[in-house]
């Protein structure tokens, strides 16, 4: 859930970017430039949905071992 909130905050963030530096350069409006806008901003989303995936799944998987690794070992203090 977090991914879809944060892909979608970076959507917006990253066509408002493109769309300001394509009018800086002067590309003249029209259907390619949306459509490069649309592919440029869902790329990047996508980029920064599975990024935060990425690091969900890397903590966990790391927090698990961590886990595992004292209960194993029968460190004080833990169960």
């Amino acid at each position: 859930m977090l991914s879809l909130i944060v892909s979608t905050v970076a959507y917006f963030i990253a066509s408002h970017h493109i769309k300001r530096s394509l009018d800086r350069i002067g590309a003249p409006p029209g259907f390619t430039r949306s459509a490069l806008i649309f592919c440029a901003a869902v790329l990047i989303a996508y980029g920064v949905a599975f990024i935060v995936d990425w690091a969900g799944d890397f903590h966990s998987k790391h927090a698990a071992v961590y886990r595992f690794s004292f209960a194993a070992t029968g460190a004080p203090g833990r169960a």
